[in-house]
């Protein structure tokens, strides 16, 4: 995936392969990522010639890293549009209590197809991060909240930020889309 490199240690998996079905599930894997443990179970399975492979996982990130490590661990062809929104725009601070669900059949993952909302869902906590909800507009500073990606859409609850000086309180950015034409962006404070 994209970003630096990131070490992980205590790594451990319990999974089994079914090459009949060209399936692996994985009953547990973990992860330490800096002081934060990443946890994961579910299943891939290989997709025909040319097609993405299906994906059936869930987990936890319990703890909290830098913005950068979750772009690192986030795959560079997986909801193309929405890592590129959340790398361009949520940055410095730190994300935790991550939780994710991500449920693709295969082929769903293709040049120019924006992912179903179903398909995709994390769930994360941001700590004195910078928001840049637009690029004409002026950077939130000392950003705390939780968003919610799902798919195609994005959704960040802000409990208090500062925007040029001025301390904000109590506000919300909906992106209902993400990707393509009909982009739309709100914010309420």
């Amino acid at each position: 995936s994209g970003g630096e490199k990131q070490a992980l240690k205590d790594f451990t998996v319990m999974a089994r392969f079914i090459p009949s079905k060209a399936r692996i599930e994985i009953a547990r894997a973990n992860a330490v990522i800096g002081d934060a443990v990443l946890d994961a179970k579910g299943a891939l399975v290989r997709g025909a010639a040319g097609k993405s492979p299906a994906i059936d996982l869930a987990g936890r990130l319990q703890g909290s890293v830098p913005t950068a490590t979750l772009m690192a661990l986030w795959p560079d062809r997986l909801s193309v549009e929405a890592r590129a929104w959340v790398a361009e725009h949520i940055r410095g601070g730190r994300v935790g209590e991550v939780g994710y669900e991500v449920r693709l059949p295969v082929g769903a993952i293709a040049p120019n197809k924006p992912l179903a909302n179903e398909a995709i869902t994390v769930g994360f906590a941001v700590s004195d991060g910078e928001v840049l909800i637009r690029n004409d507009m002026p950077h939130l500073l000392a950003t705390n909240g939780r968003a919610l990606l799902r798919g195609d859409e994005f959704h960040m609850s802000i409990d208090r930020a500062q925007l040029n000086g001025v301390a904000l309180s109590a506000g919300a950015i909906d992106m209902p889309r993400l990707a393509g034409d009909g982009r739309r962006y709100t914010a309420r404070f």
